[in-house]
């Protein structure tokens, strides 16, 4: 799809690596809280498009999140000003391509998008964070 052919321009930029780094660590932690806190606090659902996504989920991950933005931010040697932009933009699309993923799959009435990672709804759930935020994150940069 369009998002891995963003990876090696995205590469090829100055602090390439440490950009790919930044998103895949906020993609991640964005994800597992919003899993974990909503688990844990969850009574209201997101939307009907993905049942299990809880308001709750995502506005607890968004704060944790956005404190790793930071201590990234730092930890990296991020611009204060770019690791708000790139992180909150980072935040915001990876729900959307999670939300996405989930249209596709309600569209099909299919549990996972394939068998190539049983149990955790397949190859494209693990990436459909990834969809817009490449492309955005290039453009950004």
């Amino acid at each position: 799809t369009i998002a891995p052919s963003f990876l090696l321009p995205i590469l090829s930029l100055e602090n390439g690596l440490t950009i790919l780094l930044f998103v895949a660590v906020i993609i991640a932690s964005f994800d597992s809280f919003a899993y974990f806190i909503g688990r844990q606090f969850g009574k209201h659902q997101l939307t009907s498009i993905s049942p299990k996504k809880t308001i709750e989920g995502s506005l607890g991950s968004f704060f944790v999140t956005f404190i790793i933005i930071l201590l990234l931010s730092k930890t990296l040697h991020i611009p204060f000003l770019a690791s708000i932009i790139l992180g909150s933009t980072t935040i915001f699309l990876a729900q959307i391509g999670d939300l996405h993923e989930s249209v596709i799959k309600r569209f099909y009435n299919i549990k996972d998008s394939s068998q190539l990672l049983p149990g955790h709804g397949g190859f494209y759930d693990r990436f459909d964070s990834y969809i817009f935020v490449f492309p955005a994150v290039y453009y950004l940069l």
